[in-house]
């Protein structure tokens, strides 16, 4: 019995070896293919290997470009009128613009004038019928 659980463990010791070393890599948060990407790299700057690919410049490359850069500048934009939105939106805006306070008071008092106009036109009308 422990000589078959020995040969089977010799038979498979690559993918045992291979086990070990992908749970100790994923461990420590190093990618086992990340890791064989970064020693493709060593070894072909070692060796002198290298390549490099570029596509001559025409219109569709260009206009590309600038479509990315007008997306990115519209993004940006964008963003800030989130925030301001969500700065006009907030109750400490309200609270501390003044425009809006004076806007306020002024609806207020002129809701006053109209109840108190009303209150003194009701009470004239009363007082004009007992004279009758």
């Amino acid at each position: 019995m422990i000589k078959k659980t020995v040969k089977h463990i010799h038979k498979f010791r690559i993918l045992f070896f291979a086990f070990i070393l992908f749970s100790f890599l994923s461990t420590y948060g190093v990618s086992p293919f990340e890791y064989s990407k970064y020693l493709g790299a060593r070894f072909s700057s070692a060796v002198g290997v290298g390549s490099s690919a570029s596509v001559p410049e025409n219109p569709m490359n260009t206009l590309a470009m600038q479509l990315k850069e007008k997306q990115d500048d519209l993004n940006i934009r964008e963003k800030q009128l989130d925030k301001r939105e969500a700065d006009i939106e907030s109750a400490n805006y309200i609270l501390e613009n003044k425009l809006i306070w004076g806007m306020l008071i002024g609806i207020i008092v002129l809701f006053l004038l109209i109840i108190i106009n009303f209150i003194l036109d009701w009470r004239r009308k009363r007082g004009n019928k007992k004279d009758f």
